[in-house]
């Protein structure tokens, strides 16, 4: 073993240098302990790194689970978008290629949904009938309602309890059914 101070070649596990009589020994141990400390802290460093890779790799599929497990689904009517609520399974039950008007419903929870194209001069007679008609029930208000959309309670003779609609300078939608939240919901989510 050489001295750290002046070079000598020692025995090894001398404590103090045969030509210096400097302290060999406890320099020695102090150089170890550095080496296993730098190890450790190695370590430490790289278990810290795979708990904060596991961790990111968590919260990004609690949030992706999250954001993707909503409870509805949209749907194109003309211009406009509307989310359905997941229980409704609503089918077009006009298919044609007549884009001024179509119409979706779900027999299982007797919901209706209709579009008119407003800004087609052919369809503006049938929303004026319609909401000449509808003026005849009880209009609903509801302060959480958009500006655009109206509720009305209908009699059942119509096979819904409730009538919604919202009308803009593209899109008339009128929505039937019995649940009026379900109603009011899909008014307010509809975007043009």
């Amino acid at each position: 073993m050489k001295c750290p101070h002046c070079g000598a070649e020692n025995k090894e596990g001398a404590s103090i240098c045969t030509e210096c009589g400097k302290p060999i020994y406890e320099i020695q141990t102090k150089i170890k302990e550095s080496k296993d400390e730098r190890l450790l802290t190695k370590k430490i460093i790289r278990t810290a790194v795979i708990v904060i890779v596991v961790l990111l790799i968590l919260v990004s599929g609690v949030y992706l689970f999250v954001t993707n497990n909503n409870d509805t689904n949209n749907i194109s009517l003309g211009s406009c978008t509307m989310e359905i609520p997941s229980d409704i399974n609503l089918t077009q039950v006009n298919v044609s290629n007549n884009t001024n008007l179509q119409t979706y419903t779900d027999t299982n929870k007797n919901v209706m949904v209709s579009y008119l194209n407003a800004s087609n001069p052919e369809t503006s007679n049938n929303i004026k009938e319609v909401t000449t008609n509808l003026g005849s029930y009880t209009k609903l208000t509801n302060k959480s309602l958009n500006a655009n959309c109206t509720i009305y309670a209908v009699s059942s003779k119509l096979g819904y309890n409730y009538m919604g609609t919202y009308h803009s300078n593209n899109a008339f939608i009128l929505i039937g059914g019995n649940d009026l939240n379900d109603i009011a919901d899909m008014l307010n989510s509809i975007k043009s």
